[in-house]
């Protein structure tokens, strides 16, 4: 399963996917007042109040259909709920501009996992010349990591706030591949790009995950 959305869904299952994101960040919101109460912050009344007051109602998003996803075999491997059952994440690497290989990770790493992957390769790509919309779809999908980061390892103990880490190395990233913000998220996969079929693939190590230099 690509690592950017641009690459897994079409124009009507990107719409799908915005809804299901503002719903997760209203649910965090929640989260976040309910953990308030449960510290003892504030009180049970005062939670309610506050969640009144501040998220309301949480809509419940759209499901998918088969006409979301860009293949078959994506659709397949998500279904109507988009739950990620595939066993590879797969990540395109370039050299300079032109796309030249497909890299599959581990689809049971976690959030963590993955960021730390897809830090790696984007580092790797800037190594090799790669700028632009070639790094495009890795910034995507690592931009897609953060809120999951904040929200599962937002107390990590050497590096705190693990997604605000990740958060200002990507927008170092974003610059500089000389990218806006705006292009990164519009980003999809141009008319008869490549996709995992057809594309030479290799495995990525899993030592690629293990980010040297103290940098988490």
């Amino acid at each position: 399963m690509p690592c950017a959305a641009g690459a897994r869904y079409t124009e009507s299952g990107l719409r799908k996917r915005a809804s299901w994101e503002a719903t997760w960040d209203v649910q965090r919101k929640e989260d976040a007042i309910d953990a308030l109460a449960e510290a003892g912050t504030i009180t049970a009344d005062e939670a309610k109040a506050r969640k009144k007051r501040e998220v309301g109602e949480i809509p419940v998003p759209p499901k998918y259909d088969s006409k979301d996803f860009r293949t078959a075999a994506y659709w397949q491997a998500r279904g109507k709920l988009d739950v990620p059952k595939e066993r590879f994440i797969s990540y395109p690497v370039a050299d300079g501009s032109k796309a030249t290989d497909l890299l599959l990770g581990w689809a049971g790493w976690d959030h963590y996992q993955q960021a730390q992957a897809l830090a790696w390769l984007i580092g790797k790509q800037f190594d090799e010349g790669a700028s632009g919309n070639a790094l495009a779809p890795l910034l995507q999908g690592l931009a897609e990591l953060l809120p999951w980061l904040s929200q599962w390892f937002g107390n990590h103990p050497e590096f705190g706030d693990i997604g605000a880490v990740y958060r200002n190395a990507w927008q170092e990233y974003v610059q500089r591949a000389v990218l806006s913000v705006e292009a990164v998220s519009a980003w999809t996969l141009p008319k008869g790009g490549r996709g995992a079929k057809g594309a030479r693939k290799r495995k990525i190590n899993e030592d690629a995950v293990v980010i040297e230099g103290g940098t988490p």
